[in-house]
């Protein structure tokens, strides 16, 4: 079947009613590489600095992609608690790092699998001659892992996981003072190449009896002083032979095959990348404020009661907006006394808000019927949405109900039951106080743009999540959405514009409260119930 079918028929069974079958064998946390010696690298804490002009990849590692050190260290696949920084669909994790390090690390050059169970690199083979300053962390995908809970749904899952991923490397490398340009188009095969992998459709028969992994995206991570390369820092890696093999591991059940045919037709178009030069959210600006907000990142279990205030919505909404090249639009549903949507105010500007100085509005029930009522207002759509062309707008808000400076009202009403509904049954999204929507995808894009969307989602929805608890909000990725049209609900044309990915946001408080008073922050936990929510 040509990709660009596979990916459409795909799509259409993920945004069904469907529903996913039992669960099957999810097979090993990890993957293993022979290697010895392992190369253990310092603890977080531990050990001398990184040299002045070194990436220090030890730091970036430890504080973007390893366990926590009250998870499974010993790499049974065990971890009892949160596992790994960055959210990920039913706590799966399904994100692999291969590092290829060049002069100007921490680490000698090499090419590398990174364990995050134990925070160790295993070698995998020597780094050319020529290779780029700095280290590229090109991201694999085992969908097995996956797949075994959610099925047909999960390939949109393991793609917004992979944008998570990326996020959390990013904003550790940000936080670490280093450049940190992302590359969420290359074509699998220079991916699987510069990672030392079999190219795609050729794993099993390389490599027989090992669980393949796909590659979706690289991040470079660029050692002060160290300028862009022409072309990218892949091409010299994708010369070499092949790494290292893993050892063998269960097969993949069928789901996980269907699953990385799919991430298949979405990688193999031929594309050599584009760089993107990533930069820190302007609410954490600085690396000390971004450090500590990595820190304290968490998915909050429900309930997530308590609006946001309008500073802070702004500030989470704005992170999303231009966290990464975006593919899809971006917009908030909101509770309180005024619910409806709201999207960032394109010609705003207005100072952003930090940690430390937070709004806070009033929270309020869903509408006990549980059906949506928002109504489109008038005024053009915002840059990347579609124009509406439904019925003419009405029931426009008066004075009294005008959004704050930096945002504006999309639509008004109630839409907090239905999104509910709509992401595969999750109440806790009609309670709670708000939620930020990437929007966009319709029926009939290639593969490439439902690549590109998904996997930039996931990197928005990371820098939004990392806002936010910085402001001392509570804060929970939901990434499984069916029969989400939003733009037919909107009144536009059916199949243009489909929820993607949310944010769920709440104070962690149902009173009302202060509009410049401080959140308490959310709770330190990260374990994820069954059915759909990250």
């Amino acid at each position: 079947m040509p990709p660009g079918s596979l990916v459409a028929q795909a799509l259409a069974e993920v945004r069904s009613d469907r529903p996913v079958g039992p669960d099957t064998p999810a097979g090993p946390a990890r993957t293993h590489w022979p290697a010895h010696p392992h190369r253990r690298l310092r603890p977080p804490a531990g050990g001398p600095p990184a040299r002045s002009g070194q990436a220090a990849l030890e730091e970036v590692l430890a504080l973007g992609l390893a366990a926590q050190p009250h998870g499974d260290t010993a790499g049974t696949g065990s971890a009892p608690a949160r596992l790994r920084p960055a959210a990920s669909a039913g706590g799966r994790h399904p994100v692999n790092a291969h590092l290829l390090v060049g002069p100007g690390c921490s680490v000698p050059p090499g090419l590398y699998a990174y364990d995050p169970l134990g925070h160790r690199l295993a070698p995998r083979g020597p780094a050319p001659g020529d290779a780029a300053p700095g280290a590229v962390a090109v991201l694999t995908l085992s969908p097995g892992r996956t797949a075994s809970h959610y099925g047909h749904r999960s390939w949109p899952l393991l793609l917004l996981d992979a944008g998570h991923t990326v996020a959390a490397l990013v904003l550790a490398a940000l936080a670490l003072d280093l450049h940190a340009p992302v590359c969420l188009d290359a074509d699998a095969a220079l991916l699987a190449a510069a990672a030392g992998l079999p190219r795609p459709g050729r794993w099993d028969r390389t490599w027989p009896g090992t669980a393949p992994e796909y590659p979706v995206a690289a991040v470079h991570l660029v050692p002060p002083g160290a300028g862009p390369l022409p072309g990218g820092p892949l091409a010299s890696w994708a010369a070499p032979p092949l790494g290292t093999a893993p050892r063998p591991g269960p097969a993949p059940h069928e789901e996980g095959r269907r699953a990385g045919l799919v991430l298949e037709a979405l990688t193999t178009d031929g594309s050599p990348g584009a760089w993107w030069p990533a930069r820190p959210p302007r609410a954490l600006s600085s690396a000390g404020a971004l450090r500590a907000a990595l820190r304290v990142r968490r998915s909050a279990p429900p309930p997530l009661e308590g609006v946001p205030g309008d500073e802070e919505l702004a500030a989470v909404l704005e992170a999303a907006v231009t966290a990464a090249p975006q593919s899809t639009a971006w917009c908030a549903a909101v509770g309180g006394e005024r619910p409806g949507l709201l999207e960032q105010r394109p010609e705003a500007s207005r100072p952003a808000a930090t940690a430390g100085t937070a709004a806070s509005g009033a929270p309020d029930s869903p509408d006990p019927g549980g059906a949506a009522a928002v109504t489109p207002t008038s005024g053009p759509p915002t840059s990347g949405s579609p124009a509406p062309d439904g019925p003419p707008a009405r029931g426009v808000p008066g004075p009294e109900a005008a959004p704050p400076p930096g945002l504006r009202l999309l639509a008004e009403g109630e839409a907090r039951p239905t999104l509910a509904v709509w992401a595969a049954g999750q109440s806790l999204l009609a309670d709670c106080g708000a939620v930020l929507l990437a929007h966009g995808v319709p029926d009939d894009a290639p593969p490439h743009h439902v690549r590109t969307a998904h996997l930039a989602a996931g990197c928005a929805a990371g820098f939004a999540q990392t806002v936010a608890g910085a402001l001392g909000l509570r804060s929970r990725p939901v990434g499984s959405w069916q029969r989400a049209d939003l733009g037919a609900a909107l009144g536009r044309e059916p199949g243009r514009d489909w929820v993607v990915h949310g944010l769920a946001l709440g104070t962690g408080r149902t009173g009302r409260t202060n509009r410049t008073g401080r959140r308490p922050g959310g709770e330190d936990h990260d374990r994820r119930p069954g059915g759909e929510t990250r």
